[in-house]
């Protein structure tokens, strides 16, 4: 075979290669209802923020499509809402830790709040939205963390040698219907030295109440 019929056959090869459609590695999935999902409701009552599929999603309360608003491959989970509407925390893996992270309601401006190999989980946010309460494994059990959003300053407030999770704050004694619709956590008192306090399923009391100095 000559190199001018050779030559001919591999440029009709790469022709019909190239008229052939692009294969795309994604396939559109529409779904309609989700299981294990933490939903949060904005301040404000119009917006929910979900975690499906290892993404975070905001939808209109009264129902409609939800959107999209951290990447992929973030395993983000638990969204909560600030107090003034404007960001969404939520716990998400990556650089070989699960970190605290935040980001706009329309997915802009997507930031951690806390670095390192450890566990962080299940932010909550300060009534003065200056704070978010969370808890870690960075003291070798789960303890109650506190990150100033302000100075990104993160100090320990529980030091128990079993477990505490789920911290939980709270701006006045009003609020014992709101302990039962978010779960057995309580807190007290806001401002300054507002009070967390965390579930420890060991203790004989298993509520308890933490200072939060700033």
């Amino acid at each position: 075979m000559s190199r001018a019929v050779v030559l001919a056959a591999s440029l009709a090869l790469v022709a019909a290669l190239g008229a052939a459609p692009a294969s795309s590695p994604f396939i559109d999935v529409t779904v309609h209802e989700g299981t294990s999902m933490s939903v949060a409701v904005s301040p404000d009552g119009r917006m929910l923020a979900i975690d499906m599929q290892g993404s975070i999603w905001t939808l209109p309360s009264s129902g409609g499509a939800a959107k999209r608003i951290t990447d992929l491959f973030n395993d983000a989970r638990q969204p909560t809402w600030s107090p003034d509407g404007r960001t969404i925390t939520f716990f998400a893996y990556r650089d070989g830790g699960y970190d605290i992270w935040s980001v706009a309601p329309d997915g802009s401006n997507q930031r951690k709040l806390t670095w390192g190999p450890y566990d962080d989980r299940e932010p909550a946010w300060s009534p003065d939205g200056q704070r978010v309460a969370f808890s870690s494994d960075r003291s070798g059990s789960y303890d109650v963390w506190v990150v100033t959003l302000s100075s990104g300053d993160v100090k320990q407030i529980t030091a128990d040698a079993s477990n505490e999770f789920h911290p939980s704050w709270r701006s006045g004694s009003s609020c014992s219907s709101r302990r039962m619709t978010i779960g057995p956590v309580r807190s007290t008192r806001s401002g300054p030295n507002a009070r967390i306090s965390a579930r420890n399923p060991l203790s004989p009391s298993p509520f308890r109440h933490f200072q939060s100095n700033p």
